[in-house]
């Protein structure tokens, strides 16, 4: 075997691991991302049965983002108060976080600023995913996922952004930036 045909085996062989290894991280199946339609009624329990919601069962390794076509919000009797306030009056920023996800300080240091800048535009509300008696109903009504999860609902009532896993303040910052300007 020639140096040059081994070299072009030997590349082969590489890329087609890489592939391999690239496939097996996208997973089949049951990857642990959920769609938009699934969230945390995949859980099976009812609100106010002090299970948690599904948001609890986290794998912040992955990350999906989910810009939607505007869906209607319409808040219930088991909506928080927090919500109720400022529902069509500010664009709201719901986050369902995970205190001891690690991902949960990075996401904090990135939002600080972002919540400084548009303050008196954007309701920035933050729900505990461990506290299920306060955040199972919500995260039902805004099919919330993985944690951290956001969801945007414009000043309409409309959810008009959602993405689960790690976000950075540019990607954020672009679609409250988007959602004021509607």
């Amino acid at each position: 075997m020639s140096k040059g045909s081994f070299l072009k085996r030997a590349s082969l062989a590489i890329l087609l691991a890489s592939c391999v290894v690239v496939l097996a991280g996208c997973g089949g199946g049951d990857s642990g991302t959920t769609s938009g339609t699934e969230g945390a009624a995949g859980t099976g329990a009812p609100a106010g049965t002090g299970a948690p919601p599904a948001a609890v069962a986290t794998s912040t390794s992955q990350s999906a983002e989910e810009t939607t076509k505007p869906v209607a919000f319409t808040p219930t009797a088991e909506t928080p108060a927090s919500v109720k306030k400022h529902f069509k009056k500010k664009v709201i920023s719901v986050e369902f976080y995970l205190p001891a996800d690690p991902v949960t300080g990075d996401v904090a240091r990135e939002m600080a600023p972002l919540k400084k800048d548009y303050a008196k535009q954007v309701a920035f509300l933050r729900f505990d995913v461990n506290n299920a008696a306060a955040t199972a109903a919500l995260s039902q009504q805004l099919e919330a996922g993985y944690s951290p999860y956001f969801v945007i609902i414009d000043k309409q009532g409309f959810i008009v952004y959602r993405h689960a896993g790690y976000i950075d303040r540019l990607t954020l910052e672009q679609q409250l930036f988007s959602t004021l300007r509607r």
